[in-house]
């Protein structure tokens, strides 16, 4: 047996014993979880997993990594760094003890079912069942893992119970309208009403807990660094901080500059408000907005030959009006037909003809969410990632390739004259200038330097945004340290590596080449990613001077 065939068998194992322990894993990747229980979320379950990984990275030292070819070896490294970020958060920073997750993975696991359209409503009926009948024994084993539970994670639990609440409300208030199910929805209440019993008695549970002595928190600059160093951040903390504050001090000043030629008193709000007030008046009438976008942006990455796209029907489609309180925006919904294989993407967009929720889908707004969240952006490396059917690449969490391309993607159709107006300037500069807040702002808050409510409120008088959206980037930054960084550093670090492949090829080079090239070998690291597309274009050049010297 070859030494890839063997790392291919340890990638195996891994994969599958991983999905036995996190059922909610396998609905990203193709894996069949209709009928998949929710996890075991017992802090018995800890041990098995933390035992399984280090298993697994015993048997990769008896890998001889120097028998890989190139590709498989970058694998090997980010597989191995995987492994090490997973029990970085057992062990190192252990935020099972701290944060209540399964309302999270419950909400996910039933959304996903409710939202799958290629079923009949039978079926989805018995599978949400299903789900809502563990929830109780689901939610009270979960409770032994809180050990050191923190304050805000706690508040961060509530809300998502709340939602939870909501979700199966909306789902029972929907299915019992539906002629072919209503009469056996009537005769399940029962389970519905027990699901919402326990959600409702762990909501009372987080909250007594609230209220006892928890302690305070912070990850500090070591465990930090250490952290980014896994990520294959592997910037020093203090010159990390010192060039984003440069970047957010330049990307302020673009953005005051690009403000007055739109305000005249170069007042950000007001031209953000501007923007807000340019909103379709309809729900109707904004889902025709997307729709239309969503065609236009396709038709120009074909003529300009940007990238190829992938072959998969992309269809908006407004949030059923039984959950609308439960979805962001918009939401990205693959459905699979199996494993490595994509049937159609659905976008759920939440719409009202409330004007303040329209506002949130005004023209500007409504297509940047295209570029990033569809075409040429997430869906794209997405679908990409999927099909490749590389199980190393597709289990690996690496937010710097993902949020950074989306970004990435918004700043290159700019450079193909689509949405190029002053205000649509002003949005791709807020977004820059939000990105290196936030990352700065990671930093600050996870090694303790500031306390995260100085960081809310510089993020709602500094970064413009509602207390809503505050609120939201605080919890997501501090129950995941470091995420904060992967729009920052993801959008330089491909930008950049667009620019040196330019300088290096020369005439040989095309944006639709790199794009291409980037999709085919996402997603690894993006230091592993450079390795790949610089061997690329040495072999592009090697091929110019053999034929020179054949002329």
């Amino acid at each position: 047996m070859t030494e890839a065939n063997r790392f291919d068998d340890i990638v195996k194992e891994t994969y599958t014993k991983l999905i036995e322990l996190h059922p909610e894993q396998s609905m990203n990747i193709g894996l069949s979880y209709l009928d998949k229980p929710l996890p075991d979320l017992s802090k018995n379950t800890i041990p098995i997993e933390r035992g399984l990984i280090q298993i697994q990275l015993e048997k990769l030292k008896d890998i001889n990594v120097n028998e890989l070819p190139m590709d498989k070896r970058l694998d090997y490294m980010a597989f191995k760094d995987y492994l090490k970020l997973r029990l970085f958060f057992i062990d190192d920073w252990p935020i099972w003890k701290m944060y209540p997750e399964a309302p999270d993975i419950a909400f996910n696991m039933i959304i996903n079912v409710y939202l799958k359209r290629d079923i009949s409503n039978k079926e989805k009926l018995r599978y949400v069942l299903g789900k809502l009948e563990e929830l109780p024994s689901f939610l009270e084993k979960s409770k032994s893992r809180l050990e050191t539970p923190v304050q805000l994670f706690i508040d961060a639990g509530i809300l998502s119970s709340q939602n939870l609440m909501l979700l199966v409300k909306g789902i029972y208030n929907d299915f019992i309208t539906k002629e072919d199910i209503s009469s056996e929805v009537g005769t399940k209440k029962k389970i519905f009403d027990t699901a919402l019993n326990a959600i409702e008695s762990y909501i009372e549970w987080l909250q007594k807990l609230r209220e006892k002595e928890i302690r305070d928190f912070t990850m500090g600059k070591q465990l930090y660094q250490k952290l980014l160093n896994l990520r294959r951040v592997e910037d020093d903390i203090g010159e990390l901080e010192k060039e984003i504050i440069k970047d957010m001090n330049q990307y302020h000043a673009q953005l005051k500059r690009v403000a007055g030629e739109l305000d005249k008193e170069k007042n950000i709000r007001n031209v953000l408000k501007e923007i807000m007030n340019e909103y379709p008046r309809t729900a109707a009438v904004a889902l025709s907005l997307y729709n239309h976008g969503l065609l236009e942006v396709k038709k120009i990455i074909k003529e300009k030959k940007i990238l190829d796209l992938p072959d998969i029907e992309v269809e908006i489609v407004p949030v059923p009006t039984m959950i609308k309180e439960t979805l962001p925006e918009i939401y990205y919904f693959p459905s699979f037909k199996q494993a490595g294989e994509i049937k159609i993407v659905e976008v759920y967009v939440n719409l009202s003809d409330e004007p303040e929720l329209l506002k949130l889908h005004n023209a500007y707004f409504a297509l940047h969410r295209i570029l990033q969240t569809i075409y040429p952006g997430y869906h794209v490396i997405f679908t990409r990632t999927v099909l490749n059917n590389n199980k190393v690449r597709i289990m690996l969490d690496i937010p710097e390739v993902y949020e950074g391309w989306s970004i990435y993607s918004d700043f290159l159709m700019a450079e193909y004259n689509f949405l190029t107006s002053k205000k649509d300037t002003f949005i791709r500069q807020l977004s820059l200038y939000r990105n290196a807040l936030l990352a700065y702002l990671d930093i600050m808050v996870n090694t303790g330097e500031m306390k995260h409510v100085e960081a809310l409120k510089k993020l709602m008088e500094d970064g413009y945004m509602t207390r809503s959206e505050a609120v939201a980037s605080i919890l997501k930054m501090v129950i995941s340290p470091s995420l904060s960084l992967s729009s920052y550093i993801g959008f330089k670090s491909i930008w950049g590596l667009r620019n040196a492949m330019k300088e290096f090829l020369k005439r040989k080079y095309s944006d639709r080449w790199f794009n291409n090239e980037f999709l085919r070998n996402s997603a690894l690291p993006i230091n592993f990613m450079k390795i790949i597309l610089l061997d690329k274009a040495m072999k592009i050049l090697l091929t110019k001077e053999a034929e020179r010297t054949l002329d």
